[in-house]
């Protein structure tokens, strides 16, 4: 963030290299699409309403801001599991949009999916059914979102001990993993274990 701008980890030196920044000033959530060779990451400035997703070429860093419709803090994003689309969290506007993604790559108009996602959700992941799971950082609380049944919550923890302001989630299996700002950890959850 102090750098404005997005880095890449060099494994085999260990260190750190500047990878692009072109306009990005708060960058959150990286998207790799290897299909199609970019990168694309959402700028969560809050204060002027100019957050949105850049994008960015995986080989060379190029780049720019790619949606240009004005989001209310974008944050946590999942790709379309077709690939066609990148779903966003809207964590000032408590909503989840969708942003196609046209064949020739540029940036369809933004659609609403889900309202009420209460009260500031912060990361979203498909789960291995197809559903979509959002993480909620206040409170401390975890949503799921099916096509045909809507948005229900799924793991609360009122007392924000084990789920402690989640941020961002991942799945692997049947497990999710949620970071957990509150507490600087992550929890991972059995889904089997969830209806």
């Amino acid at each position: 963030m102090r750098h404005s701008a997005i880095f890449r980890w060099d494994a085999a030196t260990a260190g750190m290299l500047r990878f692009a920044s072109a306009g990005i000033r708060v960058p959150n959530y990286p998207i790799v699409d290897e299909t199609r060779g970019w990168l694309y990451v959402s700028d969560s400035v809050g204060e002027d309403n100019r957050s949105g997703i850049f994008r960015y070429d995986l080989n060379t860093g190029k780049g720019g801001l790619w949606c240009r419709e004005t989001m209310a803090f974008a944050n946590g994003m999942a790709m379309a599991p077709g690939g066609d689309g990148l779903y966003v969290v809207e964590s000032h506007a408590a909503c989840l949009s969708y942003v196609p993604i046209r064949a020739d790559g540029t940036a369809g108009s933004r659609q609403l999916v889900v309202e009420g996602v209460n009260n500031v959700p912060d990361g979203v992941a498909f789960a291995p059914d197809g559903s979509l799971f959002i993480s909620c950082y206040e409170p401390s609380r975890i949503y799921r979102w099916r096509k045909d049944s809507g948005l229900e919550v799924v793991i609360e923890d009122p007392a924000a001990t084990t789920l402690a302001h989640p941020t961002n989630i991942a799945f692997k299996g049947d497990k999710l993993y949620t970071a957990n700002l509150g507490r600087w950890h992550i929890t991972e959850i059995d889904l089997t274990a969830i209806s």
